[in-house]
């Protein structure tokens, strides 16, 4: 399917994905549209949405723009997984420590979760644990992406900084 065949989302209005292509789509342009705050919940911080050359650049783009306002939280399962295997987004919070941070999910938190990803409490993504990439996406959907950052934030609460993860000072 081309561009020019992709069906049209309304701004406000929920629509499926089924298909790691439709994911990655949707996640690009959910970032794409993002200005200061992002959370990312994915317990293996899918490479396949995360680590590519656009998501890179658009939360980079998130942090010179957004300035003092900017903040991207980043919740994982296995941190040690992540960086072993060289994801660029890891690298990316390093060098902007200052504006993102990534965590790992609490021990009450870690079986099973879902995967989300919150832009600016105005719109988000979300997947069920174990069902791929099948989920829905909430463009300008703000009353759930605020339930959503809500319930983020108190997995965060009960996250836990992990050494694999902090940028090495030599």
């Amino acid at each position: 399917m081309t561009t020019n065949e992709q069906p049209q989302h309304r701004y406000g209005e929920h629509y499926r994905v089924d298909s790691m292509e439709a994911a990655r789509e949707a996640v690009q342009s959910l970032l794409d549209q993002a200005r200061y705050q992002v959370d990312i919940l994915s317990p293996h911080l899918d490479p396949q949405l995360y680590d590519q050359g656009p998501a890179l650049e658009a939360l980079r783009r998130v942090v010179v723009d957004g300035r003092h306002r900017a903040r991207i939280r980043i919740l994982v399962a296995d941190p040690e997984q992540i960086t072993q295997r060289g994801h660029r987004l890891v690298n990316l919070a390093r060098q902007l420590s200052t504006y993102m941070d990534i965590r790992k999910l609490g021990e009450d938190d870690i079986t099973d979760p879902p995967c989300w990803l919150i832009v600016d409490r105005q719109s988000h993504a979300r997947w069920e644990a174990g069902t791929g990439y099948d989920g829905i996406v909430g463009p300008g959907c703000r009353a759930e992406s605020v339930r959503l950052e809500r319930a983020f934030s108190d997995r965060w609460s009960r996250s836990v900084a992990d050494p694999s993860l902090r940028r090495l000072h030599i």
